[in-house]
């Protein structure tokens, strides 16, 4: 793990590897014999990026996650089924990310 940020809604925990991976990670309640233990379950993951992923972000509503490396940043929408890309900013095409990440 390189990059982690908790959820505005503090449910959920986003992270970034160097493997190029972005999980969304949710702690799930166990009755393992009434012992109230709790666990990391990942809730979505994609691979994102094909070299680290260096920064990770959620959007203020938690609905939209941005992630970077060293050779740009995406927008996803992660919770809709499928990892749903929003928007890209690199070096070649400059284009500018939503202000309200």
């Amino acid at each position: 793990v390189v990059s982690a940020r908790w959820s505005p809604d503090g449910k959920r925990v986003l992270t970034g590897g160097s493997d190029g991976f972005v999980r969304v990670w949710e702690l799930q309640d166990l009755d393992f014999h009434g012992s109230g233990r709790k666990r990391w379950n990942i809730l979505t993951e994609r691979h994102v990026h094909n070299e680290a992923v260096r920064a990770i972000a959620w959007s203020p509503d938690g609905e939209e996650v941005l992630t970077s490396s060293q050779h740009g940043a995406n927008i996803w929408r992660p919770f809709n089924g499928t990892w749903e890309l929003q928007g890209s900013l690199t070096a070649t095409n400059g284009q500018k990310l939503m202000p309200n990440l």
